[in-house]
C-alpha cells in the first residue's frame, strides 16, 4: 500500500533515516524504482544521510531499471568513502548486482575482487551478469575462480554455467557440470534439467538430450 505509505510519511513532523529507508525500500522491492530513486533525491536533499541499508536499498532500485548505472557509480563512490565494501557482505553483493544488470561487467569483476570474502551469492550475481549477455567463456572462468576458492555453486550457478556451454558449444566442460548437477541432486529441477537438455541438444549430442528430458518429471 504504497500510496497511503507516502500519505503517512508526508504527514510527519520529523522525517529520519529510518522512515526514509522505510519508504524507499517499500518502492524499490515492489518494482517502483524511478520512485525510490526520487526518493532517496529528496532525503538527501533534506540532509538526511543514508545508512547500509538505505544504500543497500538504492543499489537494488537502480538494478531492477538496468539503467541506472551511472546513479549507481554514485553510490558506489559513497560506498568507497564510507568504507562499507570491508565491512558489509550485503552492500557489497547488491553492487556488484547493480553493475551486473546495468550491463557494468567491469565495473562488477573489480568489486568483487576487492571484497575481502566471497560467497556462493556473489560469484553468482558476476556469473549471472556475464551469461545473461552471451559471454560463454567469460561464464566458465569465473566458475573455475570461484571453485578454487572452495565455494559451492548453487542451482542457479549451474544454470548460468550450463547456458554458458550451449552458447559456446564447451561439450567437455558441459558434460562434467552435469555430472555435479547430479552429484548435488538438481537434476529434477525443472528449470536446471531443461537447461541441461538445452546444453545437450546445443552441442549436438541430441541422444543424451533425449535421455535427460524423459527423467524430467514435468516435460514442458
Amino acid at each position: 500500500l504504497l500510496s497511503e505509505a507516502q500519505e503517512v510519511f508526508d504527514k510527519l513532523l520529523g522525517r529520519d533515516v529510518a522512515s526514509w529507508t522505510s519508504l524507499i525500500a517499500g518502492y524499490a522491492e515492489h518494482g517502483y524504482a524511478k520512485d525510490a530513486l526520487k526518493c532517496f533525491q529528496q532525503m538527501q536533499m533534506e540532509g538526511v544521510t543514508p545508512n547500509d541499508l538505505t544504500l543497500v536499498c538504492i543499489l537494488k532500485a537502480c538494478a531492477s531499471t538496468g539503467v541506472a548505472g551511472n546513479k549507481g557509480i554514485e553510490i558506489h563512490s559513497e560506498i568507497d568513502r564510507r568504507e562499507l565494501l570491508e565491512s558489509n557482505v550485503f552492500v557489497g553483493s547488491s553492487l556488484v548486482d547493480m553493475y551486473c544488470k546495468c550491463s557494468f561487467l567491469s565495473e562488477a569483476q573489480v568489486v568483487l575482487f576487492m571484497l575481502p570474502t566471497r560467497n556462493t551469492v556473489l560469484w553468482t550475481a558476476l556469473i549471472t551478469g556475464y551469461a545473461e549477455l552471451g559471454y560463454g567463456e567469460e561464464v566458465l572462468y569465473f566458475l573455475e575462480e570461484m571453485q578454487n576458492e572452495s565455494i559451492i555453486p548453487c542451482d542457479v550457478t549451474y544454470i548460468c554455467c550450463l547456458k554458458g556451454c550451449g552458447k559456446i558449444g564447451a561439450l567437455v566442460k558441459g558434460e562434467k557440470l552435469h555430472s555435479e548437477v547430479v552429484k548435488m541432486g538438481y537434476e529434477s529441477e525443472i528449470l536446471v534439467g531443461n537447461i541441461v537438455v538445452d546444453m545437450y541438444a546445443k552441442c549436438g549430442l541430441l541422444t543424451e538430450a533425449h535421455k535427460v528430458f524423459e527423467k524430467l518429471s514435468v516435460q514442458t
